[in-house]
């Protein structure tokens, strides 16, 4: 009994243990859960314009990024040198037609009205950058309302058969604006085979078209579309007319090609 006393008598707590810190020279600090982070904008260097592989057409008005706005400036290319309509040829319908090639922003909210000018000066080749401005005419000569932008869509349009009954065909995704027929036969149709005998000269001519989004109306997010401008027989003007040949009606279909700037 009395071995069992000394061994629970010499049981002390562990908190005697080490030796105690000098608050002279205790280390101490302080916990901040806060900063201030400064950012600024910086604008970009300007690009070339001329050649890429997708063309943006679009607006969006951000509260926070601000305003982004693109257009196409284009010239167009007679599909044949000394391309000529004889006094039998009958307007249908004509049609710019863009290929879509991507997307940017909201496309189930937004509301588009595409709008198509004339150009005031011809493009030529000289090397355009996105800060250019174009000059255009205030005569609207094709518009195109857009409730959705459908990507993945195909559109099913008129196949034009030569000397055979036309059918129909589907083609990839695209907006087809239909332009003024007042336009289009005094300034193609009614050009002459001086204005229509090589692309420079129809260009010289009808100097190009200029397309842009009405930013007035405009609804929603809104968003960029991108086009595929370069690619053969993708995007171009579409001519459908009709011919008379003796008691033979034919309709015929020209492409004019587009040169973006």
């Amino acid at each position: 009994l009395l071995v069992s006393l000394f061994i629970l008598s010499a049981c002390t707590s562990p908190d005697t243990v080490g030796l105690e810190v000098d608050p002279e020279y205790a280390i101490s600090g302080d916990l901040i859960d806060t900063a201030t982070i400064h950012t600024v904008t910086v604008r970009e260097d300007s690009v070339i314009t001329n050649n890429l592989s997708r063309y943006p057409l679009g607006y969006m008005a951000d509260p926070i990024f601000g305003t982004t706005e693109a257009n196409i400036a284009l010239s167009l290319n007679v599909p044949e040198e000394n391309l000529t309509f004889d006094a039998s040829t009958v307007l249908d319908s004509a049609v710019l037609v863009l290929k879509y090639a991507d997307f940017y922003g909201d496309s189930l909210n937004t509301a588009y009205n595409v709008n198509v000018h004339q150009l005031q000066l011809g493009l030529g080749s000289a090397t355009y950058f996105n800060t250019n401005v174009f000059e255009y005419t205030s005569d609207l000569i094709g518009a195109k309302t857009i409730n959705r932008v459908r990507l993945k869509d195909s559109v099913q349009v008129q196949d034009i058969i030569k000397g055979k009954a036309d059918g129909s065909k589907k083609v990839a995704p695209q907006i087809r604006i239909p332009l003024s027929a007042a336009f289009v036969n005094a300034s193609i149709i009614g050009a002459g085979p001086t204005n229509l005998a090589s692309s420079s000269a129809f260009n010289a001519f009808i100097k190009g078209l200029y397309v842009t989004v009405n930013k007035q109306q405009t609804t929603g997010p809104g968003g960029v579309m991108y086009f595929d401008l370069s690619s053969e027989g993708a995007s171009g003007l579409q001519l459908y007319y009709k011919t008379t040949s003796g008691t033979t009606i034919d309709t015929a279909l020209r492409t004019f090609s587009i040169s973006p700037g």
